[in-house]
């Protein structure tokens, strides 16, 4: 049988290091950020260019990269911890002993939905696996925009009218504008902090200068602890284009602080 294990300690000073790194990327960027845009007297079509690259497309990657690091972090950490309790026991999977896993998955701290929980959540399965790699586009404006997910799941899948949210032109406005949007009589809203996303419910961020105040809006598909996945749209920019990214599954950290910050969460009634 395979010899399967971990130091732990190596595993949360791997953690360690990569929270700093995270920390040492995002005050570069904030470094950079004054020099670029006020520290620098470079003034034209090239400067302005260069300037509209870096906010709009640089700092954005460089937030996914620091985003990428705090996540494998929380994971180590969460794996250091496993690794303790199993030691602890003496069970199976301690340093140097040998497993006796049969392969199976392990959906410890996997949210599990109630029953109206379970009734969303195997409507966001079936509406990943239509449109999941594809490019959701409803009102054909613009591309493949975050909002556009929203809509169309919204439409297809809550029953709402098809211009639900029309008043609302910023992604973060589908929360904020709840009460005149449209969007109270088919979604119960949760502010963040105050309830237990599920999969299923709308996730809404708010606006940062990554997303130049316009804010986030994505499909939860999994909760884990404190590790989720969306489906979502035009959050890389694919070749430096808004709109251009087709609709992903993507995990992401709720303790992640890098990214723009979590408005609440709007659950189908």
């Amino acid at each position: 049988m395979p010899v399967v294990g971990a130091d732990i300690e190596q595993l949360r000073n791997a953690a360690t290091q990569l929270t700093s790194g995270a920390d040492s990327l995002e005050q570069s960027v904030k470094m950079l950020n004054q020099l670029i845009i006020s520290g620098t007297h470079w003034r034209g079509p090239d400067a302005d260019r260069f300037r509209t690259e870096w906010t709009s497309l640089s700092t954005h990657m460089v937030a996914r990269a620091v985003e990428a690091l705090r996540r494998g972090a929380d994971d180590l950490r969460r794996n250091a911890e496993q690794q303790n309790q199993a030691s602890g026991v003496g069970g199976a999977g301690t340093a140097g002993t040998p497993s006796t896993d049969t392969g199976g998955s392990n959906d410890e701290g996997k949210q599990q939905p109630s029953a109206g929980g379970a009734k969303n959540a195997g409507a966001a399965d079936a509406f990943v696996d239509k449109w999941e790699g594809k490019f959701i586009d409803p009102d054909k404006s613009y591309g493949a925009q975050c909002f556009d997910v929203f809509r169309q799941y919204s439409n297809e899948v809550v029953g709402a009218d098809p211009g639900i949210a029309h008043t609302s032109d910023a992604a973060a406005d589908i929360y904020n504008h709840y009460d005149h949007n449209g969007v109270a009589p088919y979604y119960d809203r949760i502010p963040a902090g105050q309830g237990t996303p599920q999969p299923g419910d709308m996730i809404v961020y708010g606006g940062d200068r990554y997303n130049a105040g316009y804010g986030h809006v994505a499909l939860i598909t999994e909760v884990n602890g404190n590790n989720y996945s969306v489906l979502e749209q035009n959050y890389g920019w694919q070749d430096g284009i808004s709109g251009n990214d087709p609709a992903a599954i993507r995990p992401h950290t709720f303790s992640d602080k890098s990214s723009a910050p979590i408005l609440g969460y709007l659950r189908p009634k």
